[in-house]
């Protein structure tokens, strides 16, 4: 009970802005499409709009005043290879700063890492919409919990702030990169 309400603490002050936005999801209620209609709509043409700044989307001839369907289907399809030949295109020219934004990939399970880049608030609001994905399926944000992770670049089992922060967040991470029949009987064991 302790670990649980020192989480809701370091999580409510220390990401103040990733809660603050999982709360705005909360209050909405995505899976009634219906009531969402104009919002989700204005949000994709906002969206679109940001995508006029971007090399790579800028020559699609798209009227955003008249926005269908059809009207979107006009959008060049984003691959793997496209993002990792024409990287540069895809960033919004109105970040002048290689600084506003953090460069990050994929996990490469498939093979090779894909890189892309991020805006801070990009990072944020997914973090937000993992949470509330779990909200959604009864899972408390606060309570112990384990996570299964395959990104090894992400694994920081030797550094004490990843041992506090885990601590601090009630949860520890298996690093599932590196299995095997003795690290397996080994997770099975802690959970």
């Amino acid at each position: 009970m302790i670990r649980k309400f020192f989480t809701y603490i370091f999580r409510n002050i220390y990401s103040f802005r990733l809660f603050r936005h999982y709360r705005t999801l909360k209050k909405r209620n995505i899976l009634s499409v219906s009531d969402n209609f104009d919002y989700q709509f204005t949000k994709l043409n906002n969206t679109l709009k940001i995508a006029k700044n971007i090399p790579y989307y800028r020559e699609a001839d798209i009227n955003l005043d008249k926005l269908t369907y059809n009207e979107v289907c006009k959008l060049p399809i984003l691959t793997k290879d496209v993002i990792r030949k024409s990287t540069d295109k895809l960033i919004n020219n109105n970040y002048t700063s290689k600084n506003s934004i953090k460069k990050n990939s994929s996990g490469g399970s498939t093979g090779e890492p894909v890189v892309f880049y991020q805006t801070k608030e990009q990072g944020v609001a997914g973090a937000a919409n993992y949470y509330y994905a779990l909200s959604l399926n009864k899972v408390n944000i606060y309570g112990k919990s384990v996570d299964l992770w395959g990104a090894e670049r992400d694994m920081h089992n030797s550094s004490i702030r990843f041992n506090w922060k885990s601590f601090l967040l009630n949860k520890v991470t298996l690093n599932t990169f590196i299995l095997s029949e003795k690290i397996i009987e080994e997770y099975i064991r802690n959970l």
